[in-house]
């Protein structure tokens, strides 16, 4: 009967399966875009595409920290036009693990995000996403007219999602949480040359639609 006791009293004190729960969140982030890049008769790049980020996210033992790895995939067409050569207008795939590290944020970034619509409410705060690559990237196809990124510490290459605030340990892109449930948002992002200083006079435009959904575990 001691023993009895001493496992009854262990499961009434063991912590709620709930509240361990809300340390993990599941994210799903999906990039719908169309970018444009001219300058004058040395370059005209378009690139058409969406980029897809979804997994997981544990809260780290600072208590600020969130940690994961996600599956990110790529579909785009791209072409290139320039002085040094040309890359015909050819459709992407790709795929690739990512280590996501988010940090906490004061809010959206009004100079570039929008929110649209919105189902839920942001009541947990926010978060600034970066990202990093595990392993290599697989394209389909891989050739020389692709734009890949090789920053990492790992020493691994980032397949080309579109967007650079996935890689801006400064900035991030930054998302809405819920306190717990559910959180579905639409962002509206509209970039122009004026907005990005190292762009100089460069005719440039991005226009994105992003939909986010975050769930509370």
């Amino acid at each position: 009967m001691k023993l009895w006791r001493v496992l009854v009293l262990a499961v009434l004190t063991a912590p709620a399966p709930l509240a361990m729960a809300q340390h993990t969140i599941r994210i799903r982030i999906e990039n719908e875009y169309l970018a444009y890049l001219k300058l004058g008769s040395f370059l005209d790049a378009r690139r058409k595409g969406t980029d897809i980020v979804e997994g997981t996210l544990t809260l780290q033992p600072d208590g600020v920290t969130w940690k994961g790895e996600v599956e990110a995939t790529v579909k785009f067409s791209q072409e290139i036009k320039g002085a040094g050569g040309a890359c015909p207008m050819t459709p992407y795939r790709g795929s690739q693990r990512l280590q996501v590290t988010a940090r906490p944020a004061s809010g959206f970034n009004p100079g570039s995000q929008t929110i649209t619509s919105s189902s839920g409410l942001v009541t947990g705060g926010f978060l600034a996403l970066e990202v990093e690559p595990i392993g290599t990237p697989r394209m389909d196809p891989n050739d020389e007219c692709l734009d890949m990124f090789g920053n990492s510490e790992r020493g691994a290459r980032l397949l080309p999602l579109n967007d650079a605030r996935w890689i801006q340990p400064d900035a991030g892109y930054v998302i809405g949480l819920p306190q717990s449930g559910v959180l579905e948002y639409q962002d509206r992002t509209v970039e122009t040359a004026r907005d990005i200083q190292s762009a100089g006079n460069s005719p440039f435009e991005s226009n994105s639609t992003w939909r986010i959904r975050v769930e509370r575990l």
